[in-house]
């Protein structure tokens, strides 16, 4: 005789606007350095990012350089990595949050479940309780400390 449970599954989508050009550099420069990446690559990352600027050519008028101070650079190979490097602080303030309460699986499917998933700007929460998501960041978000508070 099969039994049937029940349980309340909610997911949730989230997406990141204008992914690539909204990060700050300052936000850019301190999560490696709040998740113990080598002093020496943050500082390289840093440089890189220091003096960013583009240029405007219309014509045969180039205009003086526009300093830009957030997003990165797409075809970059190193823009890719920092992009997904990003969201990280939220998203183990998440997995870890113990009033986000994850979907249930069948035992045998997995001993832990995943609270989320992420694919570079797709975040997808998987959670049992709506009211947990909206508690927790309502009780504990205010404590959740940006990476440049680390510095």
């Amino acid at each position: 005789m099969a039994q049937h449970n029940t349980a309340d599954s909610y997911f949730i989508s989230l997406d990141f606007q204008k992914a690539f050009d909204t990060i700050e550099y300052k936000w850019l420069n301190s999560v490696p350095q709040y998740q113990n990446f080598p002093l020496t690559f943050c500082k390289y990352i840093a440089q890189i990012q220091h003096h960013a600027s583009s240029q405007i050519q219309v014509n045969q008028f180039i205009t003086y350089p526009i300093p830009i101070n957030r997003g990165v650079r797409q075809g970059d190979v190193l823009s890719l990595t920092l992009f997904i490097l990003a969201p990280n602080p939220l998203l183990t303030y998440i997995q870890e949050n113990k009033y986000i309460s994850p979907t249930k699986y069948p035992p045998k499917l997995t001993k832990y479940p995943p609270k989320l998933t992420a694919y570079a700007d797709d975040i997808t929460l998987s959670i049992s309780k709506p009211l947990s998501l909206k508690e927790a960041f309502k009780k504990q978000l205010h404590s959740f400390k940006r990476p440049q508070d680390y510095n």
